[in-house]
């Protein structure tokens, strides 16, 4: 029992931290795309 709690909160973390990453990302393609289309209209 002990065991399976700390197994799950390993996972919730896990999950936690991947999904910080995709914002992440996506935070930093939008960024790109701003960009770039403050290039194209300049």
């Amino acid at each position: 029992m002990n065991n399976h709690s700390k197994e799950t909160d390993d996972n919730d973390s896990e999950t936690a931290e991947k999904t910080l990453v995709r914002k992440r990302k996506r935070n930093l393609l939008d960024d790109e795309e701003r960009a770039l289309a403050l290039l194209r209209s300049s």
